[in-house]
């Protein structure tokens, strides 16, 4: 008894934890970071405290766990040793808060939970960002930076933090309204307002990527989810927008469409392109080991390995593209081993996705995992705090739902649906037989 009350104490406190991190994503990318360690500390408590190491067993917790050690064989070869181990020790936060999020922390009520809490926020910021597109400060007194817009956060990352929520948190929300209801055409109006105004937002950001994916997402929905009637109805709403906000601001297009092209046409020479460049060339340079786990910073001034000193875009923190930065960090075994970790992570989730007709609650997640996963596109650094505890989240998210989606497709599951049905049936029949009128 005492153990299962001292569970219980732990894992309230990592279940208000999680659902409070789209809020500390806002507050501050330190806030963000020490909750969800806080979350992996407790999962590990408690896996010790109750013996109970299932969660082991699957295979992309096997996989992580490989990759999780060939990063650390590889930093004794880095560049910088010591921010290489650093940074190899501490992702292993990460592997603990998906595993607890999935075996732990996310039941269904949890995942309504989280589904509002991240819709709150991004209505949330959503406002903001419409705010300072119209006033030229948001609400926390952040200027406009030119074009684009940086809504509650310091840079801008408005669109992006949107983009990574935006699924997983409105087709789970649009899911709780539809169920149970025979016509919920009302209650759907709202997640319909809701991702109206998300879209208006991560449109007037300028954040030219988060715009592409967010759209890219939205063609996924269509062509899988059974509610497309309304999916190219809410297209056909943000097209509209889209256009009018364009109209009534042209430099919009020029950041959005033109620019857009300009950068496609020419990207081997825009900064992205050569920190592309630099991270493949420092991957080649050293193709077994890399440089060492966020030993790109370090590495791409180096001129025996690195691009010569004219190119002058050729240092950052990060290649700004993961795979890439997999590469370059941890060489052709770090790369493979994590690409085989995203095989397995999608394949579990299009069988669990195909099973379950793709309901809003795991196709909205898995989109979110997708969008981030998806291999040609600019994207922040893997290891940095803000952006891996939004992408685990995420992850964490979507391995509670695929799980819960497994459970109720299994045959235990539903051999004991069906008896509970009959036996409803049975409770409401008299004792002649006739079936009493509902």
């Amino acid at each position: 008894m005492t153990e299962v009350r001292y569970e219980a104490h732990l894992q309230a406190a990592a279940r208000s934890l999680t659902v409070a991190l789209p809020v500390l994503l806002v507050l501050g990318r330190g806030a963000a970071d020490t909750a969800l360690s806080l979350v992996a500390i407790l999962f590990l408590v408690r896996s010790a405290a109750m013996r109970d190491w299932s969660w082991l067993a699957h295979t992309w917790v096997r996989v992580a766990v490989v990759l999780w050690l060939w990063m650390l064989l590889i930093s004794g070869f880095a560049f910088d040793p010591v921010r290489s181990y650093g940074a190899a020790l501490s992702w292993v936060r990460f592997l603990l808060f998906a595993a607890a999020a999935e075996h732990w922390v996310l039941d269904d009520a949890w995942l309504k939970r989280l589904a509002w809490v991240a819709c709150a926020v991004l209505a949330f910021v959503a406002s903001d960002v419409i705010w300072q597109f119209m006033s030229g400060h948001d609400v926390l007194g952040h200027a406009s930076q030119g074009i684009r817009l940086t809504g509650p956060f310091l840079h801008p990352e408005a669109g992006v933090f949107m983009t990574r929520l935006l699924f997983p948190a409105l087709l789970s929300v649009w899911a709780w309204f539809s169920a149970g209801v025979r016509r919920p055409v009302r209650r759907r109006l709202v997640p319909m307002v809701l991702g109206l105004v998300f879209f208006t937002a991560i449109f007037l950001t300028g954040e030219r990527a988060a715009l592409i994916l967010s759209l890219f997402g939205l063609l996924i929905v269509i062509v899988l989810w059974q509610g497309v009637r309304w999916a190219v109805i809410a297209t056909a709403g943000i097209t509209v927008v889209m256009v009018v906000l364009a109209a009534a601001n042209p430099r919009i297009v020029q950041r959005q469409m033109d620019s857009t092209y300009k950068t496609l046409r020419t990207f081997s020479q825009t900064s992205y392109g050569q920190l592309w460049h630099s991270g493949i060339k420092l991957g080649t340079a050293r193709p077994l080991f890399g440089v060492g786990v966020q030993n790109f910073r370090v590495a791409c001034s180096d001129p025996k390995i690195g691009l010569p000193p004219t190119v002058s875009d050729r240092c950052g923190l990060h290649p700004h593209n993961m795979y890439i930065q997999w590469f370059a960090d941890t060489g052709i075994p770090g790369v493979i081993g994590f690409m085989t970790l995203v095989v397995v992570w999608l394949r579990r989730f299009w069988k669990c996705g195909v099973a379950a007709s793709w309901s809003g609650w795991l196709l909205g997640p898995a989109i979110g995992v997708f969008l981030y996963l998806w291999p040609i596109a600019t994207t922040g650094g893997f290891f940095s705090n803000w952006n891996a505890v939004t992408f685990w989240l995420v992850l964490g998210w979507t391995l509670s739902a695929a799980r819960r989606a497994a459970e109720r497709n299994s045959p235990l599951f539903l051999a004991a649906r069906a008896v509970n049905a009959v036996g409803s049936d049975l409770r409401r029949r008299p004792a002649g037989g006739e079936r009493i009128a509902p």
